[in-house]
């Protein structure tokens, strides 16, 4: 899994918050948000992001954004980020929920969580899928103890858990299930 799907993540939620609590400034109606807690929200979020030298590298829509004074934290729904290799699109993730805690130090992604690679002629495709998922982007590490089914060409595994370093690419799966097909 590339280290750059939870950088992306982490900068577009912290980027995204830092914009909007800038430009929010205090107009009619906030004071009800401000008392529930939320002081600034928006809504249809479309983040882009290139290169110097133009080239896509990632892109993100949301549903909606809220940043919630209590915990500093930022809530992405029903976000959708793809990365780009070369112009072309590299992996993706979908999620229900992202949110964002701690000034970007952990995220964590709920409800319906899929990050997907896209095959290339080096590597197959590889899908993980879960119900929640927790990164934190500063130590380039993943974990769950929720169920994780893994597909690729070759195999489908299930695991209760994943602990990941995306800086060594290891992989720790708990109480694996496999269903494995060797190569033709």
């Amino acid at each position: 899994m590339d280290t750059r799907l939870l950088y992306v993540l982490a900068l577009v939620t912290g980027g995204a918050v830092g914009l909007f609590y800038y430009y929010s400034g205090s107009a009619p109606g906030n004071d009800l948000q401000l008392s529930s807690g939320i002081d600034f929200s928006a809504k249809q979020i479309r983040h882009v992001q290139t290169d110097d030298q133009g080239e896509l590298v990632a892109e993100l829509n949301a549903a909606s954004l809220e940043h919630h004074v209590k915990g500093d934290r930022s809530v992405l729904t029903d976000t959708r980020s793809i990365w780009y290799r070369d112009g072309k699109p590299d992996a993706q993730l979908i999620a229900g929920m992202a949110e964002s805690t701690e000034e970007g130090q952990q995220v964590i992604l709920t409800q319906g969580v899929q990050v997907e690679q896209f095959a290339t002629p080096q590597r197959g495709a590889m899908r993980f899928e879960t119900d929640y998922l927790v990164g934190y982007p500063e130590q380039k590490r993943l974990e769950t103890q929720h169920s994780v089914n893994i597909t690729s060409p070759q195999a489908q595994l299930t695991s209760q858990g994943l602990n990941a370093n995306l800086d060594t690419g290891e992989y720790d799966f708990y109480r694996i299930k496999a269903r494995y097909a060797p190569p033709h």
